[in-house]
């Protein structure tokens, strides 16, 4: 099996070059698809919509998890950093969500955009050994940002959901023993913590997730080489 990991998108289109490039059976995106500075709200759509319609057409698997910067465009009353009020970004996102999911694990890497902690997974109650299918059928609402007393406001409690938790937060209260691969914290290059969880955005460095039955490695979208394993 080979599996690709695509970081935030945030509008950016490199996830084209390395669909093309890379060998893979499975490609997993871990969200964010909006919200850019500095590419505009259309192109933003357009990219999106291309990659709905990568997912659609394609005869792999692709699965395309959801971010904090896109749950904040489909629930009541939230509003991170970079939100734009379009309501075509919200429309583009109301007609792509069956096919957008929470969590997906496929040989033993667990996706998400942010990480699972054991704290918010025992607080919903979840099903700890049917973990894919629990989290996935929570509502939105689920995975807004937690305002606790003293919360922090970059999300880095243990209480915060997988679409808002941040490393440090996730390193001290790791939930299960199977490897996590997030997004949602930006990184120079693509990091490996403790061998509990491997952080991925990095697509601005032009960086990807590449596994074989030879293990996980980062791999360059430029060149296509292997930078460390």
């Amino acid at each position: 099996m080979k599996l690709i990991a695509i970081g935030d998108i945030h509008g950016r289109d490199q996830w084209k070059l390395i669909v093309e490039q890379a060998k893979w059976d499975i490609c997993v995106f871990v969200g964010d698809y909006f919200d850019s500075f500095d590419i505009d709200a259309e192109t933003q759509i357009k990219n999106f919509e291309a990659i709905v319609q990568f997912k659609v057409k394609s005869n792999k698997i692709v699965v395309l998890l959801m971010g904090n910067h896109d749950l904040h465009y489909l629930v009541d009353n939230e509003r991170y950093s970079g939100y734009q009020d379009n309501p075509r970004i919200r429309q583009a996102l109301k007609t792509a969500l069956p096919h957008l999911t929470k969590i997906c694990m496929f040989d033993q890497l667990l996706f998400s955009h942010a990480g699972l902690t054991k704290t918010w997974v025992t607080s919903r109650g979840i099903d700890q050994k049917n973990i894919v299918n629990e989290v996935n059928s929570l509502p939105l609402d689920a995975f807004k940002f937690i305002r606790s007393e003293g919360f922090d406001g970059s999300g880095n409690n243990k209480e915060q959901g997988c679409m808002w938790v941040r490393p440090q937060s996730l390193r001290e209260d790791f939930w299960g023993s199977t490897t996590q691969v997030i997004g949602h914290t930006q990184v120079g290059s693509m990091v490996s913590v403790e061998n509990k969880f491997i952080l991925i955005d990095a697509l601005q460095a032009g960086q990807y997730l590449y596994q074989d039955d030879n293990g996980c490695f980062i791999k360059n979208i430029e060149y296509g080489t292997t930078i460390t394993d």
